[in-house]
């Protein structure tokens, strides 16, 4: 194994971990599977399914920083290595590579069934994993560093920076992420109120708003809370037995 990519492992490590990576793509690959849509030909006879950009691309997220953990984890021995840094954003990019190539195999075997459905286009899919993979290999580069040691520590940047074009002035703000998330969940859980989901998350209201205004890191403890319970797939009365105590907020 070349050093120019990865860290000199033992070929059976990598063996290894390339058996958790396709244990991963298993268990991903049912939860895309059930997020394919066919195309209606004629006249439909049911309700057309609901387009799920931000879930869509928070699954494809999770896969991909579970993808990333799985070979990222084995590293650590290599962290003092000036190579670290590097071997780390190859890493991101073979895992978006995978994830894409996984797609593909999965679009392939379900034809006519596809994830095209939710309009999420393969630009705005590796800007997505690109942007979030920075960040974990990121945390990897500086994780248990001393402050001052860290704030000169190398970090993983993107390639290239493109601008965003100016927004329509006449066009309606688009919806974030985590308000797709929000608005999926409560057309499919339409009796659970705003405080019910909070309190599934163990989360107050207070931390509910900062959430949905991206004023909560990704990762962090809110963030990981209210992404639990809107990617559950249950409705969020259910998911915590305590009692909520009156005028809780």
């Amino acid at each position: 194994m070349s050093d120019s990519y990865r860290p000199p492992l033992d070929h059976h490590v990598y063996d290894l971990i390339e058996l958790s990576l396709h244990s991963a793509d298993q268990r991903h690959w049912d939860q895309l599977e059930a997020m394919q849509v066919a195309p209606v030909i004629g006249l439909p006879k049911s309700l057309p399914s609901p387009k799920l950009r931000g879930l869509l691309l928070n699954r494809l997220e999770v896969y991909a920083g579970e993808l990333f953990k799985l070979e990222a984890d084995n590293y650590t021995e290599y962290r003092n290595r000036e190579e670290y840094p590097s071997w780390l954003s190859k890493l991101g990019d073979r895992v978006i590579e995978r994830v894409f190539n996984r797609i593909a195999i999965l679009e392939r075997a379900n034809e006519p069934a596809t994830l095209a459905h939710h309009g999420l286009t393969d630009d705005e899919i590796r800007a997505g994993l690109s942007g979030m993979l920075r960040e974990v290999a990121n945390t990897y580069v500086w994780k248990d560093a001393d402050p001052q040691v860290r704030a000169g520590a190398p970090s993983i940047q993107p390639a290239t920076i493109v601008e965003a074009p100016a927004p329509d002035a006449e066009s309606p703000p688009k919806p974030t992420q985590r308000e797709e998330l929000r608005d999926s969940y409560r057309a499919n859980f339409p009796d659970a109120g705003i405080m019910d989901i909070c309190w599934a998350a163990k989360q107050h209201y207070r931390e509910w708003t900062r959430w949905l205004k991206n004023e909560v890191k990704d990762g962090s403890k809110p963030d990981r809370s209210f992404r639990h319970v809107l990617l559950s797939e249950k409705d969020a009365k259910t998911l915590r037995r305590e009692i909520r105590p009156k005028n809780w907020k």
